[in-house]
Parts: C-alpha cells; sequence; structure tokens
C-alpha cells in the first residue's frame, strides 16, 4: 500500500506526455511531501484519486489540493503530547496538544530559525494559566492562541501584542472583566478574540472595564453570548441599579450607622454643654478622664479655698495659728472665717450654706467646744452632706486637743465620718504637710517652707490681722 512519493526530478520531459500514474486504492497521505509529486504530476495523476491522511482532508481530491492545505510533521522538535506540523508556504509552526489532560502550558524549547510564525491549540485540558513572557520567550510567535474550555482563572498577559490575531479563551474560569480590558488594550486592533462561556462577576467596581469592552465588542466575537454569572443577564442588558445593589445596600448602612453616630454625638455634645460641670464633677470623682478634668477647673467659680467652722471659743486658735500660715506665702489661700466675712444681719444658717457653697474645702476644727457647740455641728453636718452629695473630699477634720472624754456628745454623723476617714491632729509634726495635702492645690502655691519660721516672722513684725478683710485674687 502506498501512502505517500518522496519525489525526486528526474524525469525526462519528453516523455512526459505519454505517463500516466493511476494512485487509486492507495491511504495516500496528503503532506508537504506528497504535495511536491503532485504539484509536477497533477494532470498526469488519476482524477478520481483521494486523500486518505490527515482526517482533515479526507476523501479531497488529490488533483485539486493546494499547497497551503498541507503540513510538514515535526516530531522530534515537538512538546511532549502534542503534534506538531509546519506549513511550507507561510513559514508557520502549528502545534496541536488538545485533550491531552495538561495541567500546564506546554512548555516550547526551540523551533526551527526559518519558522517566523506559531499556532497553538491547547484546547479541552486542565490548563489553569498562561505564562509570563519570561517564562516563555517564544511566546511572542504565537498569532493563534485557542485555549477554550480549560481552568483558566486570571490573566496575567504580558506577552508582545503586535503578532496575536486569533486568541480563544471561551468556556474558562475567567471572573474578572478587568482581565478582558487588559487584553484587548495589550493585543493589536485587528486581533479578534472569543470569551464566553465565562464566569464573569459584574457590579460597580466593573463597569469602566464594561464600557471599555462595549466600545471595542466588534473584536470579540461571540459578544452576544457573554453573561455576567452573578446576574444571568447580558452586560449589555444589566441597569445600573443591578451593578450596584450591593454597593447600594452598603452605602445605605454606612450612611445610616453614621447619621446615628453623628445624632448621638450631638446629643452628647448638648447633654455636655448644659451639664458641663456636673459631668465634670462626676468624673472627677470615680477618678475618670483626670487627664481633662482638673479640680481647679471644677471649682473655678468657688470664692474661696477654704472655709473654717469652729467654736466661739476657738477664735484665738484659729487667728494666731491657721490663718497667718495659711492665707500668707507659700500657700496663699483664701480663707472665709465667719467673723470677718459674713454680712451682719443675714440669717446664720444662710450664712453656713453661703460659705460652705462658695468653698473648695471646709475645714472643721474638731474640738470640746465644737462638741458643744449646736451651730459648729450644723456646720459639720451640712459640710458633710454637702461631700456626700458631690462624692467628692470636702471637709477637712482637724482634732484639737483631747476629745476622747466628750465621745458621748459625737452623733451619728461625726461617729461614722472619723470611723471612715482621716484627720489631722494639731500638733503633729506633720500636720502642716498632711493639712497641705488635703487643700487644694492652687496654682500660687510654691512649695512647702518652715511655716512656724514664717509665722513668728509675722508675729513680730505685727503685720498680720486675721480680722482683716481679704480681697478675692
Amino acid at each position: 500500500m502506498l501512502t505517500t512519493i518522496n519525489y525526486h526530478k528526474k524525469c525526462i520531459a519528453n516523455k512526459r506526455n505519454r505517463l500516466r500514474i493511476g494512485l487509486l486504492g492507495n491511504p495516500i497521505t496528503c503532506d508537504c511531501l506528497m504535495m511536491d509529486f503532485i504539484e509536477n504530476y497533477r494532470s498526469e495523476i488519476d482524477s478520481d484519486t483521494e486523500c486518505f491522511q490527515p482526517s482533515k482532508l479526507k476523501e479531497k481530491l488529490v488533483t485539486e489540493l493546494l499547497r497551503n492545505e498541507t503540513r510538514c510533521l515535526l516530531p522530534d522538535e515537538c512538546p511532549e503530547k502534542c503534534m506538531c506540523s509546519t506549513q511550507e508556504f507561510n513559514k508557520t509552526l502549528e502545534i496541536d496538544c488538545r485533550n491531552e489532560n495538561l495541567i500546564s502550558f506546554p512548555l516550547l524549547n526551540s523551533i526551527d530559525p526559518w519558522l517566523s510564525m506559531m499556532k497553538l491549540n491547547i484546547s479541552n485540558n486542565s490548563i489553569e494559566q498562561l505564562p509570563s513572557y519570561e517564562l516563555c520567550p517564544l511566546c511572542n510567535l504565537i498569532t493563534h492562541l485557542l485555549a477554550r474550555n480549560n481552568s483558566i482563572a486570571s490573566l496575567n498577559f504580558s506577552w508582545p501584542s503586535n503578532r496575536l490575531e486569533v486568541i480563544d479563551l471561551s468556556n474558562n474560569f475567567l471572573s474578572n472583566l478587568s482581565d478582558i480590558d487588559h487584553l484587548l488594550n495589550r493585543t493589536q486592533q485587528s486581533a479578534s478574540i472569543l470569551i464566553s462561556g465565562n464566569r464573569f462577576q459584574c457590579d460597580c467596581d466593573s463597569i469602566p472595564s464594561m464600557q471599555r469592552i462595549l466600545a471595542q465588542k466588534s473584536r470579540i466575537l461571540d459578544y452576544d453570548q457573554l453573561l455576567c454569572i452573578n446576574i444571568g443577564q447580558h452586560p449589555n442588558r444589566i441597569t445600573l441599579s443591578q451593578l450596584c445593589k450591593n454597593h447600594q445596600t452598603v452605602l445605605i448602612t454606612i450612611s445610616a450607622w453614621s447619621l446615628f453616630v453623628l445624632v448621638v454625638l450631638c446629643a452628647c455634645i448638648e447633654i455636655y454643654l448644659r451639664h458641663e460641670t456636673t459631668i465634670k464633677i462626676w468624673l472627677y470623682s470615680h477618678n475618670l478622664c483626670l487627664s481633662i478634668v482638673t479640680e481647679e477647673e471644677l471649682d473655678r467659680d468657688r470664692l474661696y479655698d477654704a472655709f473654717i467652722a469652729y467654736a466661739h471659743e476657738d477664735e484665738q486658735f484659729v487667728a494666731e495659728n491657721l490663718l497667718p500660715v495659711l492665707e500668707s506665702s507659700p500657700f496663699n489661700f483664701r480663707i472665709c472665717i465667719h467673723v470677718r466675712d459674713w454680712i451682719p444681719g443675714e440669717s446664720i444658717l444662710n450664712q453656713i450654706n453661703h460659705s460652705i457653697d462658695s468653698s473648695r474645702r471646709t475645714i472643721v476644727v474638731l474640738s470640746k467646744n465644737m462638741l458643744r457647740s449646736t451651730w459648729g455641728q450644723l456646720e459639720f453636718r451640712t459640710a458633710h452632706l454637702n461631700s456626700l452629695t458631690e462624692r467628692r473630699v470636702r471637709v477637712i477634720v482637724i482634732i484639737l486637743g483631747d476629745i476622747a472624754s466628750e465621745q458621748h456628745l459625737f452623733d451619728e454623723d461625726l461617729q461614722a465620718y472619723l470611723k471612715s476617714n482621716t484627720y489631722v491632729q494639731w500638733g503633729d509634726a506633720w500636720f502642716w504637710k498632711k493639712l497641705r495635702y488635703a487643700m487644694p492645690h492652687s496654682v500660687d502655691t510654691k512649695g512647702l517652707k518652715s511655716s512656724v519660721t514664717e509665722f513668728k516672722l509675722l508675729r513680730l513684725n505685727h503685720d498680720f490681722n486675721p480680722y482683716e478683710t481679704k480681697t478675692c485674687k
């Protein structure tokens, strides 16, 4: 059985008119080798002779065969599992890797230098990615890339684009329309593309790509068959509200929460502006946000640093021992005492309340005389109640003398206070330091110096008058 003829030109020209070549009944392989013989003896070959191979030329009359229809197999220079052939007339290498269960792009190592173009068919495999130009430098010769029915999910297309004429990526796993937008921009305007059957996701972010793809739809041979898989419609038939439904939901949610936060913030600001002092007192009493709340700020409207509550019999002690030190440097406190600062004719109860409310602290000189004084105990109870209401330490108790024998005179409030709070004992070596620590920390205070020394100087110079009216600094 004859399949091909390796033709050599040795025929005698003057005998060709008497030559008749009969090839009927032979499985003729119509390739480029056989084509040399056919071109020289086309008129001498039986007109009914047919091609048997390759399959696409089967039953074609040999006498009608053209050179551009034939191929020459190149088994030695072909990637594994692929079949390679050449078209001599246009120097094209055809690589057929269809239906070979490939999971990676075929390795293109080398080709004959006389070949200038390449057609690659890798359809019906499981290839997941096209290689970059760095990994496949011979890909710059590809003019036809047929890669339908694979598993390609994304394109990192970086091949030189001036040769590509046909790209078939239909029936893959592509989902991002920006990949197609990029492919159209990377290839020449005459290149044709097939991309139907992919899993394109269409949303607000893909609108720019959809618009650019629409502008070049003439290059997409199967444009009418495109489908946005998440919406189930062709990109051209999808409305803006469908595309941006999720974005609108997110935007509405964000806007609603932003509005809610804004309303709450405005409400908090309104409440704060209306109740600023109350809020700061609460924060300060609970040791919260101390960086924004200072005692001096909370009490900035109070006229005095301290109101001294004492029995009339202890007036000399207050005038000679407490006032000279507290109202002089380095302390410089503003002190309120009833004999000097109360307004004559006013109700005593009102004067007590006013003095306590106008002072940052109430100093109670607790002595035997104080325990027997009705007004003195009233002053303590009023100051103590005020401190409990504000939940701040406002009362400072100075124990003067031995009051242990007078415990039967303690009322319930005083007993409870002395059991749960510390107090200052007159005569204690740390008396002034303890008292200073319990007093407001005035910015005018330079530090602790010898109070006894300063008091002695005041006494010697006779400059101090405890009953002289003090002006608020």
